[in-house]
């Protein structure tokens, strides 16, 4: 199976907070990240979600204000690891210029820290 990604993920878990614009704005669901890349981002979900599907997110940063993007829903499917949850990808389509570096420079800064548990990822420095 060939690699499909441009960028490096990174494995990180941010409460995000998600809504349909086609729908109910005022519904709002609750998951968490399992890594995040320069284009896009995968969430936990109970529930499918369409491809294709336009989604609303907001990314909660530790210890800072939320980031705010506009998604669309590149795949979903059942995740192996956990019953009745659903891994999906989300392509940003729509994420302002400061919230997407503030978002990556929490991520590379943690990323460079040893203790953060990124640089074990990478196979260390």
């Amino acid at each position: 199976m060939t690699e499909r990604r441009k960028y490096m993920r990174f494995d990180v878990n941010f409460n995000v907070e998600y809504s349909f614009p086609e729908g109910n704005l005022e519904e709002k669901h609750e998951t968490q990240t399992t890594n995040i890349s320069k284009e896009g981002i995968r969430l936990s979900a109970s529930n499918p979600m369409l491809q294709g599907k336009q989604l609303m997110l907001k990314v909660f940063l530790p210890d800072d204000k939320p980031i705010f993007a506009l998604g669309e829903i590149a795949w979903c499917e059942n995740s192996e690891k956990t019953c009745n949850k659903y891994s999906t990808g989300v392509k940003f389509t729509k994420i302002n210029f400061l919230d997407k570096s503030k978002l990556f420079n929490y991520i590379y800064t943690k990323w460079l820290i040893p203790d953060s548990g990124y640089i074990k990822k990478m196979g260390g420095i």
